[in-house]
């Protein structure tokens, strides 16, 4: 059986109470050009660009999320993870304000991973390993 990160995996997983709802499998995005209704988008704040810019053409095309550091001008329900104030119901889009959207990615990434389990296999030793394929 395959499992799905939902977006009430991700609001868990960004310490969040999780939701009854919102049960719907998502996917993290970079990118706003990618985003359609199965997509959260991470807002980075790069050198040439600021993911923020971008937060209103993701939800255009369609993403259920933004996961954001400042505010946004768009038409959503917010929801900041240093306060216990998730809106209420299925509330789409949803803004999620945290300190540092790097390192939310991180937290949401290392809540899934624990939530899979995966067997984890090393290869080990200082001769072969960069000529093996």
């Amino acid at each position: 059986m395959t499992k799905h990160l939902t977006l009430a995996d991700l609001i868990e997983g960004l310490g969040g109470k999780r939701p009854a709802g919102l049960a719907r499998p998502v996917k993290p995005i970079l990118d706003s050009r990618q985003a359609d209704t199965a997509s959260v988008f991470f807002a980075f704040v790069g050198e040439n660009v600021d993911g923020h810019d971008y937060v209103a053409d993701a939800f255009a095309r369609g993403a259920a999320a933004a996961v954001v550091e400042r505010d946004v001008a768009v038409e959503a329900a917010v929801w900041d993870v240093t306060r216990d104030d998730l809106p209420a119901g299925e509330s789409l889009p949803l803004v999620i304000r945290v300190p540092d959207v790097l390192h939310a990615l991180q937290q949401a990434a290392t809540f899934w991973r624990q939530q899979l389990a995966p067997r984890v296999i090393a290869v080990t030793g200082s001769v072969g390993k960069t000529t093996t394929k």
